[in-house]
């Protein structure tokens, strides 16, 4: 592959702060193994601290939820462009877009290895349509064929498995898991309830949900809402909507944390009415900072979650 002394892992990742969150530990640690390591991702608000560690930052943007094919040709095309500069050793693509658009390499000759992390089916498979449900089903097949895939669940397992996926290729990590040095339970007590939604800005999140339960349960407890907006997503809801609820006090909107920990030692209760899910790092956190949650009833939520136990 390359001629460098080190070995390239390449990073494919639709959002710097996800890759930051679950996959910067695992990048340094491969940087640690003596392996050459690039990110390629939306690095258009990285920040300087970002910058300074030993990785290499390449800026790619996406249209993240289209399935037009002159787009995906289009991001295939400049995937291809950077590839030939990099030439890495392994492709490690996380979420679907990315892994579609890389499966791609695997038709030419000098292919590198490919390891897919699967975390959750998406918004795509909640749509009706069931035509483009049947569209994802073949680019998945496709694009995933010979790679190694990571899945968090036994229900996204089963499901690649009946799209034809070697189970051989198919292996079961329970999510990324939690520093409990940094997330642990808070000493102190809140006098009024508090209950945290911690998540991307969604519907398929179910925040629509929980907002109603917050305007019938003001009375008796605070509800705050930390996550940023994914307004290239159809399921997002607006600034002004949220920026409406907040100035109602409905919810607290906290903005996006850059201190979970901390954020999560504030509340008493986690909440997360999900429509779809990997294994959601948010609740092993939660429930490592002693928290209580609330969760639907869905693969991932309820690999974690004994009811009447745990949450």
């Amino acid at each position: 592959m390359n001629t460098h002394n080190k070995k390239i892992i390449l990073y494919f990742v639709t959002d710097l702060d996800y890759f930051v969150s679950h996959r910067l530990n695992l990048a340094l640690a491969a940087n640690n193994d003596n392996y050459k390591i690039f990110v390629l991702t939306d690095i258009s608000l990285i920040n300087f601290k970002l910058k300074k560690l030993p990785i290499n930052w390449v800026h790619f943007s996406f249209k993240k939820t289209s399935l037009n094919p002159i787009i995906l040709l289009y991001e295939y095309f400049k995937f291809l462009k950077i590839l030939s500069k990099i030439k890495p050793d392994i492709i490690h693509s996380i979420a679907i877009r990315p892994s579609i658009i890389s499966g791609f390499s695997r038709l030419f000759k000098k292919k590198p290895s490919r390891i897919i992390s699967f975390s959750g089916k998406g918004s795509g498979y909640l749509l009706k349509n069931l035509f483009i449900r049947q569209i994802l089903n073949f680019l998945i097949k496709f694009s995933f064929d010979n790679s190694k895939v990571i899945v968090q669940n036994l229900s996204d397992l089963n499901f690649l498995s009946v799209l034809g996926l070697k189970k051989s290729n198919l292996i079961l990590i329970e999510g990324v898991g939690v520093d409990t040095d940094i997330f642990y339970p808070s000493k102190n007590k809140n006098n009024t309830p508090v209950v945290l939604f911690a998540s991307r800005l969604l519907r398929d999140k179910g925040l629509l949900e929980f907002i109603a339960a917050a305007q019938a349960l003001n009375l008796n407890g605070i509800f705050k809402i930390a996550g940023k907006f994914d307004l290239q997503n159809p399921s997002s809801l607006s600034t002004e909507f949220i920026t409406d609820c907040h100035n109602k006090k409905i919810i607290r909107y906290l903005g996006y944390s850059k201190n979970m920990p901390l954020t999560l030692r504030e509340a008493d209760i986690l909440c997360l009415p999900s429509y779809s899910e990997g294994m959601p790092k948010v609740i092993l956190e939660a429930m490592a900072s002693g928290l209580a949650v609330i969760a639907t009833d869905i693969p991932g939520c309820n690999d974690v979650i004994k009811n009447n136990y745990n949450g």
